[in-house]
């Protein structure tokens, strides 16, 4: 388990998940909302398409929130899209502008470890998981960046350091 924290804190360290010390910082509930949009995916190898997406942020008890988000891949006919719609819902960690998943589990054992950080404008969810077969490690990490609209959105997913998918969008906030 050692050599898995080594790589989770190398991965978050290349990706230079910093932000600028002089933006307006602002609390979780300020991402409160319905966001909707269309973004722009490149996977390895160069094929790029664009997605439908959806994000839900909302309170959850005990003072933490829920994300839910869901993409809709291929448009271009009813008859091929694919939706997936995922949800994590995070509680507070003791430390500010920090939250653990409760779907957190092992992931020697099929599980994942997900938590997020709010800095500055940017919340940031993290989810890494060992492939079962192989036992590489997969990191997701969304970016979502608050403006006056909507969410600016970074999604890189990293498959043993390698980008596997990378995608952007500015979805509006709806409600």
């Amino acid at each position: 388990m050692r050599g898995l924290g080594a790589m989770l804190l190398t991965v978050i360290l290349a990706l230079g998940a910093g932000t600028s010390g002089a933006e307006v910082a602002v609390t979780i509930k300020d991402f409160y909302g319905t966001y909707s949009g269309v973004g722009s995916t490149r996977a390895r190898g160069g094929f790029a398409s664009d997605r439908g997406l959806g994000v839900i942020i909302r309170p959850s008890a005990g003072g933490g929130f829920q994300v839910i988000w869901s993409t809709v891949i291929d448009r271009r006919s009813a008859k091929r899209q694919k939706r997936r719609t995922r949800t994590l819902t995070f509680r507070p960690t003791g430390q500010p502008r920090r939250w653990r998943a409760g779907e957190s589990g092992d992931p020697m054992k099929g599980g994942f470890i997900s938590w997020a950080r709010l800095e500055g404008r940017v919340l940031i969810v993290y989810v890494f998981a060992v492939d079962a077969k192989t036992g590489e490690l997969t990191a997701s990490i969304w970016r979502r960046r608050l403006g006056d609209a909507g969410l600016r959105i970074n999604y890189s997913r990293l498959r043993d350091e390698q980008l596997v998918r990378g995608v952007f969008a500015i979805i509006k906030r709806r409600k």
